[in-house]
């Protein structure tokens, strides 16, 4: 298995991450991932494709220089009649410098957030720029 699992298993095993999560068909309009690699982007993305056509799956590239994940992930979306899937987004220009990186804005709006919603967010970090 490749790092971060993106090869066709992979994906495969990444389309169940919707029902695993009981995520129900329309109850949601966006679902949004951070990216590594884009086996689990496609993965929803095709999953969603079938049980919830109207959402849009939004992934976050976590490296920098993200953009060749678009090529990785198009060799993996496709609907069963062979056109790409056009369910999803790919922003690559939020990675603060690198995998782990942030900055202090970034944990300040991660503090208000959890504050505000009470919907925790993923605070690890390696360095803060």
């Amino acid at each position: 298995m490749p790092e971060g699992g993106s090869n066709f298993a992979g994906v495969q095993g990444c389309c169940e991450i919707l029902a695993a999560g009981g995520i129900a068909p329309g109850s949601y309009d966006e679902i949004w991932l951070a990216r590594g690699t884009g086996a689990t982007l496609a993965g929803v993305a095709l999953a969603a494709a079938k049980e919830m056509p109207k959402t849009q799956i939004k992934g976050v590239a976590v490296l920098k220089g993200g953009d060749f994940l678009r090529r990785d992930i198009h060799q993996h979306i496709h609907h069963e009649n062979g056109q790409v899937l056009a369910n999803w987004t790919l922003l690559t220009d939020y990675h603060h410098g690198g995998y782990a990186r942030t900055t202090k804005e970034l944990l300040s709006f991660i503090k208000s957030f959890d504050h505000e919603t009470t919907i925790p967010l993923d605070k690890k970090t390696t360095t803060v720029q």
